[in-house]
């Protein structure tokens, strides 16, 4: 069943969809076409005509026959054979005429003199004693015609519209002209057109069958190398969308045709540049958002509380003489002051270097971040370490910013139950996996379109790592953050 379904599952690509039905329209066609020919040919079916086609069969055949009237007397036993050989080793060709012109049967063959006798014939239980008195008189007619040298070969038939059976004759002629006998042959004729074509058309069955299987090999075969090109187009543009969708914008489609699929491709390219503007854009702006931010806390707090503190160490320096008690009070204040301006300054240095990674290192920082996270959203979350190991610091600050993004959006939208985090590190790189069990999302659709997301491919790709983002809707979503360490071993 594995087998079957494997097998089968190799249709569902566009290529074979394509190929296929390029086997069908050839097959349809050229059925069409035959079938538009054999009823052309059934318009043309004549059974008058048929005895006629019949009877030009055979003077071919008496030519054969004077030799045997050599003598006074026909050679019998030799006439006999030849007869033999032509009714029973089907050396009348009827056969061949039998398949496509439906001849049902041959009922006997026989060799006269020239006054009507039967000197010879086949099969013996057929042959009339009396020819003459066996026949029609239209038929006799015809015999004593071929026998004078008065009938035309058209005219050398006769076939009884009752019966349906055929009388043929056919002259057998000396060298000099002068009439010796005549052949004749009676057969069965088709009752009417119908059987002529019904015959014809299963005659003809294994040709036609033949000739569709042919054609739809061949289309086949023609249909699945010409939409191999199609194929292999389409699936450039989805490693480009591939690749976009992962924040990768270098990546871009090669198509110079002038088809639908190049008009795509170019118009995927424009669209991919300015997503990638657009994206750096909105970078910009929030790097100058953060600038404007730390300006406005600095303004509302730093600023002030040095204000307050240069206007206190004022005061003291102008009491310090007259009155060092009062003098003293003002620096206390000022002195409170400066704690407050410093543990200000801690905290904006923080967010802008956490302080979790000063001489704690990553594993470390990760821990502490992921219990403070489960605290606050109450989602169990497990941090694994595989060879754990000093790193430099940009490679700390950058994992230890895509797992803050990371546990962000978490839980903003994957409505997760439990997380997991899990860092590999080795001698030459390291591998900080993120793994939730939540609604998991589109990632064609979402990935490229978030500055979070956008942020972190950034960070990686500076330090000439990557970013893997796995996810379909219900089954959560892995991060994958990979980057190398032989670029840092000076560090």
């Amino acid at each position: 069943m594995a087998l079957l379904k494997r097998f089968f599952s190799r249709f569902v690509r566009l290529q074979w969809k394509l190929a296929l039905s390029y086997s069908l329209v050839t097959t349809l066609i050229v059925t069409v076409t035959l079938l538009g020919l054999l009823l052309f040919a059934y318009t043309l079916i004549d059974v008058e005509v048929f005895g006629v086609m019949i009877s030009s069969l055979l003077p071919q055949m008496t030519e054969e026959l004077p030799p045997y009237f050599a003598e006074e007397e026909p050679d019998v036993a030799a006439l006999g054979e030849w007869l033999d050989s032509v009714y029973n080793r089907g050396r009348l060709n009827l056969r061949s005429a039998d398949l496509i012109l439906n001849v049902d049967d041959v009922e006997y063959v026989a060799v006269t003199d020239v006054t009507g006798r039967i000197i010879a014939g086949r099969p013996l239980d057929q042959i009339p004693a009396d020819l003459r008195s066996a026949l029609s008189a239209e038929a006799e007619l015809v015999l004593d015609g071929v026998l004078a040298g008065d009938l035309e070969l058209s005219d050398a038939n006769y076939t009884d519209s009752d019966s349906g059976v055929a009388f043929l004759a056919s002259p057998i002629l000396a060298d000099d002209g002068q009439t010796l006998g005549a052949l004749i042959v009676t057969l069965r004729m088709p009752a009417n057109n119908s059987d002529i074509f019904t015959a014809s058309l299963a005659a003809l069955g294994p040709i036609i069958l033949g000739a569709l299987l042919l054609t739809s090999v061949a289309g086949t075969i023609f249909g699945f190398f010409a939409a191999r090109g199609y194929a292999r187009r389409l699936s450039n543009l989805t490693a480009a969308a591939d690749s976009w969708s992962q924040g990768d914008f270098s990546i871009m489609v090669q198509d110079k045709s002038a088809d639908e699929i190049g008009l795509l491709a170019r118009r995927l390219n424009r669209m991919a540049q300015e997503l990638q503007t657009l994206l750096q854009t909105r970078q910009e702006l929030a790097m100058l958002e953060e600038r404007n931010r730390l300006a406005r806390d600095l303004h509302d707090s730093v600023k002030q509380q040095v204000f307050a503190t240069a206007m206190q160490t004022g005061a003291a320096r102008a009491l310090l003489e007259n009155n060092p008690v009062q003098a003293k009070t003002h620096l206390q204040e000022a002195e409170q002051l400066a704690q407050l301006a410093q543990q200000e300054l801690t905290e904006l240095i923080q967010e802008l270097r956490p302080a979790a990674l000063d001489g704690m290192g990553l594993v470390r920082a990760l821990r502490n971040l992921a219990d403070s996270w489960t605290r606050q959203q109450n989602i169990p979350t497990q941090v694994r370490v595989q060879g754990d190991r000093p790193l430099p610091l940009h490679i700390e600050q950058a994992l230890y910013r895509v797992t803050q993004e990371a546990l962000m959006n978490a839980a903003k939208h994957s409505r997760a139950g439990a997380l997991d985090i899990h860092v590999a590190m080795s001698s030459d790189d390291v591998t900080l996996t993120i793994q939730d069990n939540g609604q998991g999302f589109d990632v064609a659709q979402v990935s490229g379109t978030g500055l979070g997301l956008y942020s972190m491919h950034e960070r990686l790709a500076a330090l000439g790592g990557s970013l893997q983002i796995e996810s379909r809707p219900g089954a959560g979503t892995t991060i994958v953050a990979h980057c190398p360490l032989v670029r840092y071993e000076k560090v």
